[in-house]
């Protein structure tokens, strides 16, 4: 009997200790970026941040980031909050359902010291989804 007893327990120890390993959260733990994708265990959605790494001071860059409204209803894009000395390129404000749309955030790096960071925040009409907020960071040398 207590080996029955034992051996359930081990059994149940290890599958809760191997469910307890699955990280829903975006680009942590063990999920992988692929092509501006975060892939986790349970689904995958467009990544919503990115390091430039180190690039030269006086540079521009560039980085495209994907806008998917994952609803059936149109979502309007009603405002777009950007941090000082970083700009946004993006023609489509309006989404139907189910589609997807791209911006571009473009950084002069003369604008900065010795890095730069910041958040992107998109307002929509979506009572479900009303911000959207996208992080970029770089080293400047």
């Amino acid at each position: 009997m207590k080996r029955i007893i034992m051996s359930a327990f081990l059994f149940f120890a290890f599958v809760y200790l191997g469910f307890s390993q699955t990280d829903n959260t975006k680009g942590s733990g063990n999920d992988e970026v692929i092509d501006e994708y975060v892939v986790t265990k349970r689904n995958v959605t467009p990544a919503k941040s990115h390091n430039f790494g180190i690039v030269t001071k006086g540079s521009v860059v560039e980085h495209q980031f994907k806008v998917v409204n994952s609803s059936l209803s149109e979502m309007n894009i009603t405002k777009i909050e950007v941090p000082q000395g970083i700009e946004i390129k993006m023609d489509n404000k309006t989404l139907q359902g189910k589609s997807e749309t791209t911006f571009t955030v473009v950084v002069n790096t003369k604008n900065f010291d010795k890095s730069f960071q910041g958040v992107i925040i998109l307002k929509t009409d979506n009572p479900k989804t009303t911000a959207i907020k996208y992080t970029i960071e770089g080293i400047l040398e």
